[in-house]
């Protein structure tokens, strides 16, 4: 059946106007598309075109092939067919059927400074090849905004958590661990030991460090941070005090407002304190950063001061970001093992989805190593 299309008008051509009548014909019976004919691939169709059972394809499909006992010959077969004729499983439909999603959480607490992209790194290097998918949210430390992630999280079924915990959000915590749902926490909050956790073995490391700027004469240290008390930064500040403390010298330590720094950096509480300190008789001849970013704050402050870096004032770091690599920056820091961690938190997370009697497993991650830089 035909459907006739008549067009007539006038057309302003090269040479004048000119009357123009369009005859066009549709036939109603056109083939469809080819995005339609893809969608018609089916699992069924594709058993049918290779002859064999259409719960065969969808082992395959699903990644069940293995596990299922499918020859790897059968299982070659199927997946080249599928990629010559383009099929897409429907991820959804595998997730009713098998109850897996097969997509993990990694929620982390901001993007600045490659952390994140280092830790994502790590943990892609054992997803990919096991056949799980990362979905990656922030939470800026907001824990309205992390209640709203973690909901949605469970409403969606996804295998696990990787998470920068909030300190204040335990009872946040203690609900996904009621849902069953595998939760994995970079770094540790002192009131939840008997949760998954990984983390940097950062004490060592921290007492090496104080060591070596005590065998560089210096001796008025300022311990410098934020007051994010996970047993991480629990553990930086009690090797600076037990170092300071054990060849007699005065601990000083100064919590920095993260807000008000981001707000303006040098018009705010803590810069007048720099200001302050840095006019002492006394004043220090190093800062014991608890991280790189805090170093970089710390340096843009006392450039602002006039204050020389390292001749009047060393300032070290943790982390070895490769923002301190610059040439700007060239921090002295420790080596934090952060796509280890990625790596390893991805493992106990796929330990825990196909072993969830395993739990609780705790990993702490070994690096003493310092980069000595220009910034001391």
């Amino acid at each position: 059946m035909t459907a006739k299309i008549y067009n007539t008008g006038r057309e302003k051509g090269r040479y004048g106007e000119k009357n123009i009548h369009c005859n066009m014909t549709l036939k109603r019976n056109q083939p469809k598309s080819l995005w339609n004919q893809n969608a018609r691939i089916t699992v069924e169709s594709i058993a049918r075109d290779l002859g064999v059972s259409a719960s065969t394809v969808s082992f395959v499909m699903s990644g069940q092939a293995k596990k299922r006992r499918v020859s790897e010959k059968t299982q070659e077969r199927v997946l080249d067919y599928a990629e010559k004729i383009g099929y897409i499983p429907n991820q959804l439909a595998q997730g009713l059927k098998y109850q897996r999603t097969n997509i993990i959480s990694l929620l982390l607490g901001n993007l600045e400074y490659s952390w994140a992209d280092i830790t994502a790194k790590g943990v892609h290097s054992v997803f990919d090849p096991a056949g799980f998918q990362t979905v990656i949210s922030v939470h800026y430390w907001n824990r309205q905004r992390e209640q709203k992630l973690l909901k949605s999280i469970l409403k969606q079924r996804y295998e696990g958590i990787i998470c920068q915990p909030i300190l204040e959000a335990r009872s946040d915590y203690e609900i996904i661990l009621r849902h069953a749902v595998p939760l994995v926490m970079i770094d540790i909050l002192p009131e939840m030991l008997d949760v998954n956790y990984v983390a940097w073995d950062s004490k060592p490391a921290v007492i090496g460090l104080m060591e070596y700027l005590l065998q560089n004469r210096r001796k008025r240290i300022v311990f410098v941070g934020f007051p994010v008390m996970t047993l991480n930064t629990i553990a930086r500040l009690e090797a600076y005090k037990e170092v300071m403390t054990g060849g007699g010298l005065p601990v000083n330590t100064r919590w920095l407002d993260y807000m008000g720094l981001k707000r303006n950096l040098f018009d705010n509480k803590d810069f007048s304190w720099f200001e302050w300190i840095m006019k002492q008789k006394d004043r220090p001849d190093a800062f014991l950063c608890l991280n790189d970013y805090t170093a970089l704050v710390v340096i843009q402050i006392m450039k602002k001061l006039g204050i020389r870096i390292p001749d009047d004032v060393a300032v070290t770091g943790m982390g070895n970001l490769p923002i301190t690599h610059e040439f700007a920056s060239n921090l002295t820091t420790l080596v934090e093992p952060i796509e280890e961690i990625g790596r390893v938190s991805a493992e106990v997370i796929t330990s825990l989805i196909e072993h969830p009697e395993s739990g609780p497993i705790h990993k702490l991650i070994k690096s003493n190593e310092l980069k000595i830089r220009g910034t001391t």
